[in-house]
């Protein structure tokens, strides 16, 4: 879609034209404005059909500049059609994936197939199509951090409390959590597992991965007495050092219902040893704006990034990118320490900063990777977010005839499923 969107009257492009305007603006754009001109790409988009849903058609670029090792040229697909899906996980829009799945339209796809998958056969979806695994490179159900400089102070030092977290954490009934609701997702939750490199990925860290993870009610509440926290409210909710009941509200991205649902086991929990928890679901547009040094935000469900490729996203193990929510103002500090909201965090953190900032410079993959392990045994150090179980693979299909496939994709922002894998060598087998 990049001459589309980059092109349209030949002039700087206003994406909405083409991908925010709904499917009306996107016939709009593709009948009436296509003109053909040179691009790099493997497949040129050249019209938009009518249906239930629409479709893109994508044909093939007669100049596109890779061969194959024999030196043919690519790509071996002639035509790409795009089904356009409402968005929205509604009953219409899976209604509508479900017929083009399991009427045998779609030829390949590695998202939103779930709903039609409950119907499907283990191993078969019809006969024509096959499973293949997509996995994703973060795959934490729930990654959960604390405010660690929080401005009101009191909340600061007692959640600056490394034991005050392994209490939280050892409150939560994963087992729980992962038979009541994740057995009903569309991923399947290996086990239970903190913020951490999935064990995939060459920084997995065994650690950080399994540490405070034992269902131990008993012991988080002796932690918690051991803490002070010991008067209790009429409702049975501890009280803080200045009498008021401890309370803790937790962000959560409104869309996310799943982890709305597992919130409230947390709830349940927490409130067994005495914290109160107050779930504030808010869309996700809203959250940057939110998460912000200086705000008084107590915890956030944010993003498992790193799962994977734990180097390129370090936000949750090392606070120094925009989404480290959990200690927004220690970001700042490495980030700009001349920024007001900025603020210098303890020694470790520093030292955790300082081989981050060495590893930056660093050219040798080697020593990168050994600088980020060392940068992860300080996460396992500081325990600074909690986790829940750690998600499988997510089910996509494809065609029994289609070839060149990996045996398994992963789903990431930073690695654009399925273009790394070449969709330009992907080809269909001849019947025999």
């Amino acid at each position: 879609m990049f001459e589309v969107k980059s092109r349209r009257f030949n002039t700087r492009a206003d994406p909405a034209l083409v991908f925010r305007t709904g499917i009306e603006g996107r016939q709009v754009a593709l009948a009436n404005d296509y003109k053909p001109w040179p691009t790099l790409d493997a497949w040129v988009p050249v019209a938009m059909e009518d249906g239930d849903p629409p479709r893109i058609i994508a044909k093939r670029n007669p100049y596109y500049w890779k061969i194959d090792p024999a030196g043919r040229q690519l790509p071996y697909i002639d035509s790409v059609a795009f089904h356009l899906v409402p968005g929205s996980p509604d009953a219409k829009s899976w209604e509508m994936m479900d017929r083009l799945i399991l009427t045998d339209e779609i030829d390949m796809q590695l998202e939103r197939i779930w709903h039609a998958a409950k119907s499907m056969p283990p191993k078969e979806p019809t006969p024509n199509l096959r499973l293949i695994p997509a996995m994703d490179a973060g795959g934490n159900a729930l990654p959960l951090a604390l405010n660690l400089t929080h401005p009101d102070l009191v909340k600061r030092r007692l959640f600056q409390d490394l034991g005050f977290r392994i209490a939280l954490s050892q409150a939560i009934d994963r087992r729980r959590i992962m038979t009541e609701i994740l057995q009903n997702n569309s991923q399947v939750y290996e086990r239970p597992y903190q913020m951490a490199p999935r064990p995939e990925s060459r920084f997995f860290h065994e650690r950080l991965a399994f540490q405070h993870l034992a269902f131990d009610p008993a012991k988080s509440n002796r932690l918690l007495d051991e803490l002070g926290l010991i008067r209790r409210d009429d409702q049975g909710f501890r009280r803080d050092e200045t009498g008021r009941r401890l309370t803790i509200e937790v962000l959560v991205r409104s869309e996310k219902t799943g982890q709305r649902a597992m919130l409230a086991r947390i709830v349940e929990d927490w409130k067994a040893v005495g914290i109160e928890v107050v779930v504030k679901p808010i869309p996700r547009r809203e959250l940057s704006d939110v998460a912000i040094p200086g705000a008084a935000y107590d915890a956030v469900v944010t993003f498992d990034d790193g799962g994977m490729e734990a180097m390129m996203e370090p936000a949750n193990y090392v606070p120094t990118r925009e989404r480290s929510w959990f200690a927004p103002a220690w970001k700042t500090w490495f980030i700009d320490r001349n920024d007001p909201r900025a603020e210098e965090p303890p020694q470790g953190v520093r030292d955790q900063m300082a081989l981050y900032a060495t590893l930056q410079k660093t050219v040798d993959p080697e020593a990168q990777d050994e600088l980020m392990r060392r940068i992860l045994d300080i996460a396992a150090d500081q325990f600074y977010m909690m986790g829940i179980a750690l998600a499988g693979a997510e089910p996509g299909i494809a065609k029994k005839t289609m070839r060149n496939l990996p045996p398994y994709f992963v789903e990431a922002f930073i690695y654009p499923t399925p273009a790394p894998t070449n969709p330009s060598q992907y080809f269909f087998e001849a019947p025999r």
